[in-house]
């Protein structure tokens, strides 16, 4: 059975998860071309930090939005859901912010290390250098 968010298919996440191992450490793991960012990359770096939320829940999550707790991995789902709506949209900026709100919050909530956030995040092919920034 397959249940469909609107954007997303929750048999992809699936998927996408199976095929991640939830480890973002490895190479190219969800890296983006070094070609400028399409809807459907951007999409893709979406899907990549959701199956990475659901790998840390141990199940799908179903985007709820709670602006009293915005730390909860059910408003982090659905921020992502709106982000996708605003990059199709034309709005990047904010679609890029709230991106890296979610990321941040992965990141502090222990997650997901800064390290593979910036290897999710760099060209594909780049060498990634720790000391950068």
């Amino acid at each position: 059975m397959s249940l469909s968010l609107g954007w997303i298919d929750l048999e992809h996440v699936k998927e996408q998860r199976i095929m991640s191992g939830n480890d973002l450490d490895t190479d190219n793991a969800g890296c983006v071309p070094a070609e400028s960012m399409t809807h459907e990359r951007f999409v893709a770096m979406v899907v990549h930090n959701r199956v990475l939320l659901e790998g840390v829940e141990g199940q799908a999550i179903v985007p709820r939005r709670n602006p009293a707790i915005p730390t909860l991995h059910s408003h982090l789902v659905w921020m992502l859901t709106e982000a996708v709506h605003f990059h199709r949209n034309g709005k990047i900026q904010k679609a890029n912010r709230w991106l890296g709100y979610v990321q941040g919050v992965m990141a502090m909530g222990g997650n997901v290390s800064l390290e593979a956030l910036k290897r999710a995040n760099m060209p594909e092919g780049e060498a990634f250098d720790p000391e950068k920034t």
